[in-house]
């Protein structure tokens, strides 16, 4: 495997935080929601006070705080925006990229983390232990980027610092040039993961409203309430209250919303099912799982229906520490002398969240 492991640089959370502390600006946080509020914990965790968390116009509620911190207009510190550093709190790619490319044009220092969203750890032990398994991974990607990817990913737990992954990184997650389909009235495609429904929406715009059938797998209730609104206006979507995983049972939950996931100790139980049995006979021809840890488990209960249709993976694989290798080696299991998949990796956040391997079946 030709892995370049980097020195940490500039750009690493380490220095950061060293810079920050230097620094007699005030600090601000760009952004209101969950990776705002992670990056405030990380940032307290080190000593360092921040002022407000700052916010575009559309987004500003009056009298509004997170965790006793105000929340303010940006438009109100623009005056003065060069006397500030300000601190990303939101993943979006090409709005990070943007600040970090502009910053003369802009007034003022933006700062990157990567240690507030990271899941788990790969350390230099970690990367030998397994260096063998590793290295069947990279070598099974298919393109110059998935591997250019696979590398910086690596760099960028051992280094703490996602600047490099940023440059690698897209907002086209899930629906893109791997996953584009010319003749989608066929498709059917089984979102595993579907939250408010704000993915079955974009695989309808992404298909033009043309596919045959979307089943929505999302066991949170409060989730649900929101796919039905959300998704009414669209044909043929069966929404199934139940989580995805190996076989028909119950499971405890925890819910967080967007991250709501099964765990061994959780505060509500949940009904889980198989693909297989919800999607019986049914072409499947396009599998997206976004399951907080349960994706290889999920696959699991979809080896029949993977088996029969090859259909197109599109698989986070950023939530476990052996995600990569283990969604690797399930999913070559079902290569055969007919088809294959090939493996890509894309990353679409500006953390460590949101990297995905997708499998596309390929004639051999």
């Amino acid at each position: 495997m030709k892995l370049k492991i980097d020195n940490k640089g500039t750009n690493s959370d380490e220095n950061i935080i060293i810079e920050l502390k230097k620094s007699n600006r005030p600090i601000l946080i760009y952004g209101n929601a969950n990776h705002a509020e992670l990056v405030w914990e990380y940032l307290k965790s080190h000593e360092i006070v921040i002022e407000a968390f700052i916010v575009d116009c559309q987004y500003f509620n009056k009298n509004q705080y997170i965790k006793s911190v105000p929340v303010k207009n940006i438009e109100d510190y623009m005056p003065e925006i060069e006397k500030y550093n300000i601190v990303i709190g939101f993943c979006n790619v090409d709005r990070s990229k943007c600040l970090l490319n502009n910053m003369e044009l802009l007034r003022t220092r933006f700062y990157l983390l990567w240690e507030p969203y990271v899941a788990y750890e790969w350390n230099r032990e970690y990367i030998e232990e397994n260096y063998d398994a590793l290295e069947s991974v990279y070598e099974s990607l298919s393109d110059v980027h998935s591997k250019k990817i696979f590398n910086e990913l690596i760099n960028a737990k051992l280094n703490k610092s996602g600047r490099k992954m940023l440059e690698l990184a897209d907002g086209k997650q899930y629906f893109n040039e791997l996953t584009f389909c010319v003749n989608s009235k066929e498709e059917v495609f089984v979102d595993c993961g579907a939250f408010d429904g704000d993915t079955v929406k974009q695989y309808a715009s992404f298909t033009g409203g043309v596919y045959k059938k979307i089943f929505a797998f999302e066991p949170n209730l409060d989730n649900v309430a929101k796919l039905e609104e959300n998704v009414k206006h669209l044909p043929n979507v069966k929404i199934v209250n139940k989580g995805t995983w190996k076989e028909k049972g119950e499971l405890e939950f925890e819910e967080k919303g967007s991250a709501s996931q099964i765990i061994k100790k959780g505060k509500v139980k949940i009904p889980v099912t198989t693909i297989d049995e919800v999607v019986g006979e049914e072409k499947v021809t396009f599998i997206k799982m976004d399951v907080e840890g349960s994706e290889l488990e999920s696959l699991e209960g979809a080896k029949m229906t993977i088996q029969k249709n090859m259909p197109k993976l599109a698989i986070c694989c950023y939530h476990k520490k052996n995600d990569i290798i283990n969604l690797y080696r399930f999913i070559k299991r079902f290569d055969s002398s007919d088809l294959k998949y090939q493996l890509y990796l894309r990353h679409h956040s500006n953390s460590a969240y949101e990297t995905v391997l997708y499998a596309i079946p390929v004639k051999v």
